[in-house]
């Protein structure tokens, strides 16, 4: 049995308030990487007062590498961050559970000083997850990099001494971060680098690699485009050996994080406002919760860095179709949503979701079924079918495999108060993302008993 639970009763009685937006964990690991290439000193601000695992993982490896980076609590938390050269030869680096930093440091760590070995670690899960797409392009552009154990795996070492830089060609079919990883660190190549997409029509979650282009140039970095006829990113240009001044760089709010709430708030048919919704110079592809929010009847307006949103009771009777190929971390509030509404739901373009942190489409699938949601599923894509009728009763016992997203969809799914109680386990892992995401649903509940972390005593596993 878990050693804690987090335990979900129901639909609250009422769902209202306001909730300031944590930092874009996106914006802010691309933020950390460019800034340690910059010169001088760069201040980031809106970083947040309490900083998710994530985050962490990639301040503390930037440390080992070299980096100077200060903490400043007042003033919403900035972070002060000066360019380094790591004094050891023998550097080992702890990724956590973290996708980005692992793969943003692997050509990072190319650039450590001559002689140096660094070693790219994580823990269990995301030693489970690809990395054999960064191996090719890299040896390409002149680095040495193996894995030390399964090929293709973590824990990676590369080898310091810089990028010889060149032309490479990398797989974005599985996961934008590779090509993200390599535009950030061929700046500081020793010439001047083009990195091309391999089959274009492949590539996945586009919208942060505009994410990553936005950063380098906010920071006075170049780099120049060219797409195919489709308009999908093809080769990117990357002049080598740049130099740019430390800069000011104010976070925008994460709307992975939003999405979740926006879907809770449906969820419980409540209402909610959100401030610190990013700018629109700095888009976020979870931002399209805005329009999924309105196809499943929401009413929701946006004004001056503010979102509200609204449950209206307008029964969607048509099944939505929605391609989230380009915004995979909505999937899970999506299908939360869906399970919560009662509504037919199928979503294309996601076979890369099967590698995350889970194989979220097997677990959201599974765990869903386990309290009465009709699911199925290919290689690529998820259909929500409908509930049962009858509400469920007693509490069930859910497996999130330590997903943070999935402990937010399954937590959207049981404000609905369709399932009876349902109790999910290992609630601390949205640590990895949000910390604060049960105490800001229990203020918007204005109640801790719809949503508790117990030890769980009568939770049972429901057997589909």
């Amino acid at each position: 049995m878990p050693s804690k639970v987090l335990t979900v009763l129901g639909r609250p009685r009422t769902f209202y308030g306001t909730v300031k937006l944590p930092p874009s964990k996106s914006y802010l690991h691309r933020a950390l990487f460019v800034s340690a290439l910059a010169t001088g000193e760069s201040t980031l601000t809106n970083c947040g007062t309490e900083k998710n695992d994530d985050i962490g993982a990639t301040i503390r490896a930037l440390i080992s590498l070299g980096a100077r980076i200060r903490s400043i609590r007042s003033y919403g938390g900035n972070l002060k961050v000066s360019p380094g050269i790591a004094e050891s030869k023998d550097i080992s680096l702890d990724a956590g559970g973290s996708g980005t930093t692992a793969r943003f440091l692997i050509p990072f760590s190319a650039l450590s000083s001559k002689g140096t070995m660094v070693t790219v670690a994580g823990n269990v899960s995301l030693s489970k997850r690809p990395m054999q797409a960064i191996f090719e392009p890299l040896f390409q552009l002149g680095v040495k990099v193996k894995s030390l154990s399964e090929v293709g795996r973590l824990p990676i070492a590369i080898e310091g001494g810089g990028i010889p830089g060149g032309n490479c060609e990398v797989d974005g079919s599985i996961s934008s971060q590779f090509v993200s990883s390599l535009l950030i660190s061929c700046v500081k190549a020793e010439r001047d680098s083009t990195v091309s997409i391999k089959n274009p029509e492949d590539q996945v979650s586009a919208p942060y690699i505009d994410a990553t282009i936005r950063i380098m140039r906010q920071f006075g970095f170049k780099i120049s485009v060219k797409r195919s006829g489709s308009g999908r990113y093809a080769s990117f240009n990357i002049p080598g050996r740049q130099h740019s001044t430390g800069r000011k760089f104010a976070v925008p709010g994460d709307m992975s994080s939003g999405a979740a709430l926006v879907g809770a708030a449906l969820a419980a048919r409540g209402e909610l406002r959100l401030t610190n919704v990013g700018r629109k110079e700095f888009p976020q592809p979870d931002s399209a919760i805005v329009p999924i929010a309105r196809r499943f009847g929401a009413e929701v307006a946006a004004e001056n860095g503010s979102l509200s949103v609204r449950f209206r009771n307008r029964k969607t009777k048509k099944e939505l179709f929605l391609d989230l190929r380009n915004s995979p971390d909505l999937v899970p509030t999506v299908a939360g949503l869906a399970a919560a509404t009662g509504t037919q739901a199928s979503i294309s373009n996601i076979g890369h979701l099967r590698f995350k942190e889970s194989d979220r489409i097997s677990v959201l699938s599974r765990e869903l079924s386990k309290i009465g949601v009709r699911m199925q599923e290919t290689k690529s894509d998820l259909r929500i079918l409908g509930v049962e009728s009858r509400p469920r009763e007693g509490d069930t016992l859910i497996c999130p495999e330590g997903d943070h997203r999935m402990v937010m969809a399954l937590t959207i799914a049981g404000l609905s108060g369709r399932f009876g109680s349902i109790s999910i386990e290992d609630p601390d892992c949205v640590g990895k993302s949000y910390p604060s995401f049960v105490a800001d649903l229990q203020k918007l509940c204005h109640e801790k008993s719809t949503l508790k972390i117990i030890a769980p005593r009568n939770a049972r596993r429901a057997i589909v």
